[in-house]
C-alpha cells in the first residue's frame, strides 16, 4: 500500500484499510459455548451445590450475589502512604475511618 496521495495520508473518504479489521480467531470459550446445554449445565450445578459441594455451591452463590471482594491489608506507616495519597482520597479514606466502627475502641 503506497500512498497514493505522495502527501502522507489517504485521499478524503477513502479508508486506508478498506477491508476492516480481520475477524478473530474461534476461542475455547466459544467452542464450549457453542456444544453446552445451558440449561442442563445449571441443573447439574444446582444439584451439586445441593449435595453440599463447595465449589459448586460457591460458584452458585457467585452468579447470584457477586464475588465478594477481598481485603487487602496495608502493612506499613500509615501516615506515610496516606501522604502519599492524593488529596481527595486521603480525605475521602479518612474520613470513612473515622465514621466507622474504628472510633470506638
Amino acid at each position: 500500500m503506497s500512498n497514493p496521495t505522495g502527501r502522507g495520508g489517504f485521499r478524503k473518504g477513502e479508508s486506508g484499510n478498506p477491508g476492516g479489521r480481520s475477524k478473530k480467531g474461534t476461542t475455547l470459550t466459544d467452542l464450549i459455548a457453542e456444544k453446552l446445554d445451558k440449561k442442563k449445565f445449571i441443573e447439574k450445578l444446582c444439584a451439586l451445590s445441593y449435595k453440599g459441594d463447595i465449589t459448586a455451591i460457591k460458584e452458585v452463590l457467585n452468579r447470584i450475589d457477586g464475588k465478594v471482594r477481598e481485603t487487602i491489608l496495608i502493612e506499613g506507616n500509615l501516615a506515610a502512604i496516606i501522604a502519599r495519597m492524593p488529596p481527595e482520597a486521603a480525605k475521602e479514606y479518612l474520613e470513612k475511618y473515622f465514621s466507622s466502627d474504628n472510633s470506638n475502641d
